[in-house]
């Protein structure tokens, strides 16, 4: 059975991507195709799986959101049919409003005031609500004209054409600013986990494994991982001036005590952050800043600067074995020694230990905690030292049984796994750090 469609060439396009960068053998029955370079009314060949209740070849494209669930495993047949049939709306007209971007038609909507309102959405994804837009500056020449289509009733009864698809405002404004999904590969490089290379592609690491169908179990140096760079239809560079509340961090005094081990700190009153009003001047390409000037500053409340007694008593340190164990039962290392952070600026000093919120975290040797409490990204952290230059750090922990001054054992657990500080999931940060220098851990576990 043959069916002539006239759809969006935005979800064709989109399709045929996802089905290359997965790879056609590894793609779901209803994408395995290759990807080709489509622009509205070309007419492609996909194969369909049990989409109608049967196989059969469809001539055209289909809605994206459709055929994906038609690909999804744990979809029936029925509901990707039903969701297929959803596609576009009714439209009996003899004209509708084509979008071109540099001159080429890339999908149609039904009215001026739909065109319209698809300019205006692309422009508002951009821009922050309640700025005041000074300018904006589109890197194509985008546009939109009426234009005759095929209706229907028209490929009703001419089997040789095929109806127009008109998009929907939304999904008009989708497509546009999505684009196409440009196929790019990256080689794993040592210390490279799927946690830091999803990170620096922006994507989850559940969108990496979909990309390497049984690549990713485990990773090699030199490897070969698929990736993919979406490539928006547009370029927009919006100037704004927006005023936003930012806080401002209060200061510390401290007294010193000898009452007080050194490394801990007792607060006597706590600090209150500030806040102001900040006026800016912004400029974004796609909703990226690239320039940023302030304006205008207007404190409207001052910080509250907090007392705090910090100790000078000094620890006498209990000695380590030498050896170091995990701090956690089941090792699995999401994030290596050394690894990329922040786009290049800093790397790893750690590695991370993925495990359950609340799984027991044990000391790695004998020593003396010489810190336990807040700093910073590391949210909460205990630091034992061993003694012979060899200190230990278990950071981003949820729950922390021990305190500064006290001896701990090799094994014995000092506090739980969390995410706490600038942690994206449950993960133990350790370090290892020899006479003040950071090590890999794994070199000395």
């Amino acid at each position: 059975m043959n069916r002539k469609i006239r759809v969006c060439a935005a979800a064709l396009t989109a399709v045929l991507t996802v089905g290359s960068v997965a790879g056609a053998s590894d793609a779901p029955d209803a994408v395995k195709t290759e990807a080709k370079s489509l622009k509205i009314g070309d007419i492609a060949e996909i194969a369909m799986i049990d989409v109608f209740g049967e196989t059969e070849n469809v001539d055209g494209s289909i809605m994206l959101s459709g055929l994906l669930s038609a690909g999804n495993e744990d979809a029936d047949t029925d509901k990707s049919a039903e969701a297929l049939k959803k596609g576009g709306a009714s439209f009996d007209e003899e004209t509708a409003y084509a979008l071109a971007i540099n001159g080429e038609d890339i999908l149609y909507v039904a009215t001026e005031d739909d065109a319209k309102a698809v300019l205006d959405g692309i422009i508002a994804n951009f821009t922050t609500p309640g700025a005041e837009i000074k300018e904006v500056l589109y890197e194509e020449e985008i546009s939109y004209r009426e234009e005759d289509i095929v209706t229907a009733a028209e490929a009703e009864a001419d089997q040789n054409v095929a109806e127009t698809y008109i998009c929907e405002v939304e999904e008009a404004i989708r497509y546009i600013l999505n684009g196409t999904a440009v196929p790019l590969t990256y080689t794993v490089k040592g210390g490279d986990t799927l946690w830091d290379i999803a990170i620096a592609n922006n994507i989850s690491v559940y969108e990496l494994e979909q990309m390497n169908p049984g690549a990713t179990t485990k990773l090699s140096v030199g490897q070969t991982i698929n990736l993919y760079q979406q490539n928006p239809f547009v370029h927009i560079t919006v100037t704004e001036v927006v005023t936003e509340t930012e806080s401002i961090p209060y200061g510390v005094s401290y007294t010193e005590s000898d009452a007080l081990y050194k490394g801990q700190v007792q607060v006597q009153s706590t600090g209150v952050n500030g806040s102001k009003q900040v006026t800016y001047e912004r400029t974004k390409t796609n909703g990226i800043t690239v320039a940023s000037n302030v304006i205008q500053e207007v404190v409207t409340a001052e910080p509250v600067t907090q007392i705090a007694l910090t100790g000078t008593k000094q620890i006498a340190v209990q000695s380590g074995s030498g050896y170091l164990q995990y701090p956690v039962a089941s090792v699995e290392i999401s994030s290596g020694y050394g690894a990329s952070r922040s786009g290049g600026a800093r790397t790893h000093k750690g590695i991370d230990l993925r495990a359950p919120k609340g799984t027991a975290v044990m000391a790695s040797d004998s020593g003396t905690v010489v810190f336990a409490g807040w700093s910073g990204s590391y949210g909460n952290i205990i630091k034992i030292d061993h003694g012979n230059g060899v200190v230990t750090k278990y950071a981003h922990c949820d729950t922390m049984s021990v305190s500064v001054g006290q001896n701990v054992q090799k094994g014995e657990v000092i506090g739980t796994v969390g995410s706490t500080g600038n942690a994206t999931g449950n993960v133990l940060h350790f370090e290892v750090e020899i006479n003040g220098v950071q090590k890999n851990p794994v070199n000395y576990l």
